[in-house]
């Protein structure tokens, strides 16, 4: 469903004439810097997922118990 519509959504501004629209450099900086602080989120929460998965399968020491016994109250 949503595939077709951003395809139509596409052909619809396809047709439309040119707007002769003028970006002033402050709105350029600001949709880049957008573009960077998404592509930035995306890439930590992706590295977070991989560390929860792989901790699920990471073997425990005996280290590792000791500090979590230790830290709790």
């Amino acid at each position: 469903m949503s595939k077709h519509l951003i395809a139509i959504s596409f052909i619809i501004l396809g047709w439309m004439p040119q707007a002769y629209a003028y970006i002033d450099p402050v709105t350029g900086s600001v949709i880049i810097q957008s573009i960077v602080a998404a592509v930035a989120v995306v890439l930590v929460a992706m590295r977070r997922l991989r560390e929860r998965i792989v901790g699920l399968f990471r073997k425990k020491t005996e280290n590792e118990d000791d500090q979590r016994d230790s830290a709790q109250p």
